[in-house]
């Protein structure tokens, strides 16, 4: 190999390294805070939801931020709380989450949202791992809902993209966790580096560019090869209901990602396609089909307060 595709290789790692593990999440966060303030959001979140924001520190003391929306009726019933944790995928922050929770609320439970490390209103800046450490946030909100509803709480996982490696890396860690429905996340994250490698990086040398993107990508002692949420999907409980969907097609995630994970999961799971539209955006493009499907899933696994 030539020194120049050396260099070409070395400059494109460094590319990738900074977008997916040094960047900001999102737009700073002082630019976030006066766009939830403004009276037009503020309002419309007022009267639409009851909703009250926390403070929840993580594993590593960063701060994060964290809504909650309480359901009408009340989230009490069958003699349980019932809670749904919302979790943001790449580059945004929860208030993303925010449109999906006419999907959750009606069926009986609060609904809770954050911004994961980085992001939003939440502290941290560079140290992004693409669900490694982020997993290790929704550990702790998981602790703070249990906190505020009880150990008894039925607790249930929603992510979309990288929110959805996130609760997949989480899940079997939590023995007590009701079900979850993961939205176009990824099996590992080297797989899909190596995916998007081979669509749009071709003219690199994988040899020469993995191994320098995984070390600049390097977060403390995390790096890529550490992202398997596959490898925790396999190791849930069978008698957790699990829901995947993807998009189709899907110019980041591949849908070979959803088959993967469907496949891995034991007992209890379902797969839903949605095509024409793009990465995580299902809802969006199909929301009432979107709706359908989820509504069925909280009725097969009598989730849903009656």
């Amino acid at each position: 190999m030539s020194v120049k595709d050396k260099l070409v290789a070395d400059v494109v790692a460094r590319g990738v390294a900074a977008f997916t593990t040094k960047n900001f999440q999102n737009v700073p966060r002082p630019l976030v805070a006066a766009v939830k303030k403004t009276p037009v959001v503020a309002d419309f979140i007022r009267k639409r939801y009851d909703v009250d924001v926390h403070e929840v520190p993580s594993f590593d003391g960063l701060k994060l931020n964290v809504t909650r929306f309480h359901c009408r009726g009340g989230c009490n019933w069958n003699g349980k709380n019932h809670v749904m944790l919302l979790v943001h995928g790449f580059q945004v922050q929860q208030a993303m989450m925010w449109f999906n929770l006419p999907f959750f609320l009606p069926h009986g439970y609060d609904c809770v949202t954050v911004d994961l490390r980085t992001a939003g209103l939440s502290e941290g800046v560079g140290i992004n791992t693409m669900g490694y450490n982020e997993s290790k946030d929704v550990a702790e909100v998981c602790k703070w809902i249990r906190k505020e509803y009880g150990d008894d709480v039925v607790l249930g996982l929603y992510g979309q993209s990288m929110g959805s490696a996130t609760i997949m890396s989480y899940c079997s860690k939590d023995p007590n966790l009701g079900f979850i429905i993961e939205d176009c996340g990824y099996a590992s994250l080297q797989d899909t580096i190596h995916n998007i490698h081979d669509r749009f990086l071709k003219f690199v040398d994988w040899d020469e560019f993995y191994p320098k993107a995984k070390k600049y990508a390097t977060v403390g002692d995390v790096d890529y090869d550490m992202v398997r949420p596959i490898d925790s999907v396999a190791a849930l409980d069978p008698d957790v209901p699990m829901m995947i969907l993807h998009s189709i097609p899907d110019a980041y995630i591949v849908i070979e990602n959803a088959d993967r994970i469907y496949e891995a999961k034991r007992g209890k799971k379902e797969i839903h396609k949605y095509t024409l539209a793009p990465h995580s955006a299902s809802f969006f493009m199909h929301p009432f089909l979107y709706k359908k499907d989820v509504d069925d899933f909280f009725k097969k696994y009598d989730l849903t307060r009656k």
